[in-house]
């Protein structure tokens, strides 16, 4: 992973401002044009040179995030990036569409690769628009369209048991609330489910360690700030957060209460981006290979258009994680 020297030079900032903007500082006083540049470097250190073949094929990238929301989370940023990548290899020209873009452009293109988290109504207008449609991070089997996933619960699990070893066993969860971006159905994060499912095992399961809000810095930041208030509940001592932008407000948070970490309360929080390597302390992170979801979605579009099985049998590629554990956890 790059450092913070290596992406202060190629974004031509200072390596004061990169390690804010990694850390989500709201008091620092730069552009947005500037945020997006160093977020946008961040990732793009982390893969290796490439060429562009040839620009005679054109694919939608299409993002269910605005560009500006985009900026606040990583990990779809790292995602696209990783699929931009990955088209440019594979001799494909990408045009990038966000969720206010008109979706119609696509009609024309040989196919599309949508990221992130869509409704059925979106995901049903995605493929009237183009049937060779692939879609990254999210499970549309279902929907049947091929899709790309992680999985999140070999290393949650890994996690939790290190947790139990290390005798933490008030775990609590932060997890998101999110809704799709046409505020049709409610985002279901199956890393609950995998979360809740292990501790009762354990019977160490609490429903009151159990917190929500949005997947921001602001809103790890008020859940912290929610948390520590119920005087009449005991804190956890073990935290998984569910995206390292969220764990940059808890750091806060908990700072600000002068609770240590990882001495009073372990964190291990979601994605690995720069942001995690950077925090203060260093945040034990779930690290989610993006790239590599990149170029296994570029690869089932191949296939489509290629007129492969894959239009009458859909599949789901799952891609492994593992956890890398820094100074945030024992």
């Amino acid at each position: 992973m790059a450092n913070i020297k290596e992406i202060a030079s190629k974004a031509k900032v200072s390596i004061s401002t990169v390690s804010r903007v990694l850390n989500y500082d709201d008091t620092l006083s730069v552009t947005e044009e500037t945020r997006k540049k160093v977020f946008q470097v961040a990732e793009e250190l982390n893969y290796t040179k490439y060429k562009h073949k040839n620009d005679d094929q054109q694919i939608a990238v299409i993002e269910w995030y605005t560009e500006e929301q985009e900026l606040h989370d990583s990990y779809y940023m790292a995602i696209r990036l990783g699929t931009e990548k990955a088209l440019l290899e594979s001799g494909l020209k990408s045009v990038r569409l966000f969720v206010d873009s008109d979706w119609n452009l696509a009609r024309r293109m040989k196919g599309v690769i949508a990221i992130g988290r869509f409704s059925s109504e979106q995901i049903q207008e995605l493929k009237s628009i183009n049937s060779n449609l692939i879609i990254i991070g999210q499970d549309t089997l279902p929907q049947t369209v091929s899709c790309v996933v992680t999985d999140a619960a070999t290393s949650m699990e890994n996690l939790l048991r290190r947790f139990i070893e290390k005798k933490l066993t008030k775990i609590g969860i932060f997890i998101g609330n999110g809704r799709t971006s046409d505020d049709k159905e409610k985002i279901y994060d199956n890393r609950l489910k995998i979360f809740r499912d292990f501790l009762r095992n354990k019977n160490l399961y609490d429903p009151d360690y159990v917190y929500s809000g949005p997947i921001t810095p602001d809103g790890g930041y008020e859940v912290v700030k929610y948390m520590l208030s119920q005087k009449n509940k005991d804190v956890p001592n073990a935290l998984f957060v569910a995206s390292d932008t969220m764990a940059v407000g808890v750091l806060k948070g908990l700072r600000e209460a002068k609770i240590n970490v990882p001495n009073q309360i372990s964190i291990v929080s979601f994605n690995d981006s720069p942001t995690a390597e950077f925090a203060y302390p260093a945040l034990s992170s779930v690290r989610v290979y993006t790239d590599q979801m990149g170029k296994r979605g570029v690869s089932m579009l191949k296939e489509l258009l290629n007129d492969s099985i894959l239009k009458e049998v859909p599949e789901r590629i799952v891609i492994s994680t593992n956890v890398v554990y820094r100074d945030s956890s024992l």
